[in-house]
Parts: structure tokens; C-alpha cells; sequence
């Protein structure tokens, strides 16, 4: 399946000013920077055009095993970079989730 270069890019570009912002403060959120840098680096320049596999992605245990769960705006910019890395969005369950939350 196809990405979507262009909210890859974007999604890439919020979650790192996020990780930027906090890498600083604290130790595992520095990690989690290290360890996706290279795949922020492809997504901003266009350069992935096929979906990742889940397990390719670094991170979405730290968010459950580590203090990063108290990072609300960081877990949300993380998420919105995974579920774009995967082609989430195109899956039904996600659009019956959207169309849901939309009607309330």
C-alpha cells in the first residue's frame, strides 16, 4: 500500500519537534529521538513511499513500559507518526473509529 507522502512528512516533522523539545529533560525520550531519527530523516525528505511494517517501527512499547506516558502531546504526535507509517488511515476500522468520534 501506497503512503501518503505528504501527511508522512508532516507527522514526521510534528513528532520531531516534540522529541526535540523534550530530549533534553529527559533520558528515554533522547533515546526514542536516536532510535527514529533516521526514519524522521526519510519521512521529511519524501523518501519512504511504501507503508512500514509495525514491528520496523521503533518505540511503542517505551510509551507502555516508561515514564513517556505522561507525555500526552508527545504520545499523540508518536501515534500520528506510526498510524501514518503503517497506512492506518486507509484501514476500515480506522475510518468507522473517525466517523464515530466525528458524530459526537
Amino acid at each position: 500500500m501506497k503512503t501518503n507522502i505528504n501527511e508522512l512528512k508532516i507527522a514526521a516533522r510534528l513528532l520531531r519537534e516534540k522529541l526535540e523539545s523534550f530530549k533534553d529533560k529527559n533520558q528515554t525520550v533522547a533515546m526514542l529521538y536516536s532510535q527514529l531519527d533516521s526514519l524522521l530523516s526519510a519521512a521529511e525528505r519524501g523518501a519512504l513511499s511504501e507503508n512500514i511494517e509495525p514491528r520496523e517501527i521503533p518505540g511503542h512499547r517505551l510509551f507502555d513500559e516508561t515514564n513517556l506516558r505522561d507525555y500526552s502531546d508527545l504520545k499523540s504526535a508518536y501515534t500520528n507518526f506510526y498510524i501514518e507509517l503503517i497506512g492506518g488511515r486507509d484501514w476500515g476500522a480506522y475510518k468507522l473509529i473517525k466517523e464515530k468520534i466525528s458524530k459526537t
